[in-house]
């Protein structure tokens, strides 16, 4: 009989000594499992911890984070957006002066390396200075094609001493074909903004009859003005009465003696009516702009006397809306009612012009 405690051959015992052995390490295993999904004070958490990634991340806050104070600190690194136009502007400001200086004193290649970047960007300061280095031929090769180009983009903009200059290009035929009617249309619109010599230039020209019909007394009047602001060649033409005869002296007289108002006419007229007025007549010019718009709410806002009108004319292209108030026997007569005109609308300079011309815009365009 075998005794109750069986008796195992070595190979027995070796098994079962083995085997507890893996059975430890398998629980030590799991043991740790368990530990690592305890929470870090060691207790078990009633609900479970919310997963580190998901599929989906979580909306967005409804409401949005409150705006930097101005003074913030994390603001500095894109400054004051509110006065960055102004900075520009001085920034501007300051290269066209260091340009105009270095010009002056004889460094064409800074000043043109100043200049042309804000010419191309548009700035009709650089334009016409650029203008007038191609004309002069400092710093570039003299290109009086090249000259042109640049001061009719600076005149377009009202650009005085541009427009000025293109008249000169145009009486002259300099790099584009001669037309005195152009360059009378350009001094004018460089003499009505106040340019003493296109004060000359329109003068000298009303008075010498260079393709167009002389008219003395106007041409006094701008040479007048022109000899006011130290323009020393219009003296000179002023003081030569060969030239004038009694014109000038009727000139002086006639602006001492106050000129009736006109009669009202309460309507705003258009290119018929003006067409109907009498050609060696005046009239006073008191805006022009490319928006239509701009034009009838001027007429609107600025209390513009009657008779009045606009009208428009096509220069060189583009549209232009113009007004013009009153019927007057002369220009002296005309020029002498500007004073008894409203200050809103001596704001924009008005400035005395034939009949004549204003029909000859509305009826041929200026090309």
């Amino acid at each position: 009989m075998q005794s109750v405690g069986r008796c195992h051959s070595f190979e027995q015992l070796r098994r079962r000594a083995n085997r507890p052995y893996f059975l430890s390490g398998a629980a030590a295993f799991l043991s740790l499992l368990a530990l690592l999904s305890l929470p870090e004070s060691g207790i078990a958490s009633e609900t479970a911890p919310p997963p580190i990634f998901t599929t989906n991340p979580p909306p967005a806050p409804a409401t949005p984070p409150e705006p930097l104070p101005p003074n913030d600190p994390s603001t500095g690194f894109f400054g004051d957006v509110s006065k960055q136009e102004e900075r520009n502007a001085e920034e501007t400001e300051k290269r066209l002066t260091r340009a105009r200086m270095a010009f002056l004193f004889g460094y064409y290649d800074l000043a043109k390396e100043l200049w042309l970047p804000l010419a191309y960007d548009g700035n009709p300061k650089a334009e016409a200075n650029i203008g007038w280095m191609y004309q002069t031929g400092k710093g570039v090769d003299r290109d009086l094609k090249k000259a042109y180009e640049w001061y009719l983009k600076a005149a377009k903009q009202g650009h005085d001493i541009a427009q000025n200059n293109l008249g000169v290009m145009y009486e002259n035929g300099w790099g584009v074909k001669q037309n005195m009617k152009r360059a009378l249309y350009w001094y004018r619109e460089s003499a009505s903004i106040g340019y003493g010599y296109a004060q000359y230039n329109l003068g000298k020209t009303l008075l010498d009859g260079k393709g167009i019909e002389t008219d003395p007394k106007e041409a006094a009047y701008w040479l007048g003005l022109a000899a006011t602001q130290g323009v020393d060649e219009a003296k000179g033409v002023l003081i030569d009465k060969s030239k004038w005869g009694n014109a000038a002296a009727e000139h002086q007289v006639a602006s001492t003696k106050p000129q009736p108002k006109q009669q009202p006419v309460k309507e705003v007229l258009r290119e018929e009516w003006i067409l109907s007025q009498p050609p060696d007549s005046y009239t006073l010019q008191l805006i022009s702009s490319k928006s239509e718009a701009i034009v009838t709410n001027y007429m609107a806002t600025q209390s513009v006397p009657d008779p009045s009108a606009y009208y428009k004319s096509k220069v060189l292209g583009e549209e232009w809306y113009s007004v013009i108030y009153g019927v007057f026997p002369t220009f002296d007569a005309a020029q002498n009612y500007l004073s008894l005109l409203p200050k809103g609308v001596l704001k924009y300079k008005p400035w005395a012009r034939r009949y004549s011309d204003v029909q000859q815009l509305i009826r041929a365009p200026v090309e």
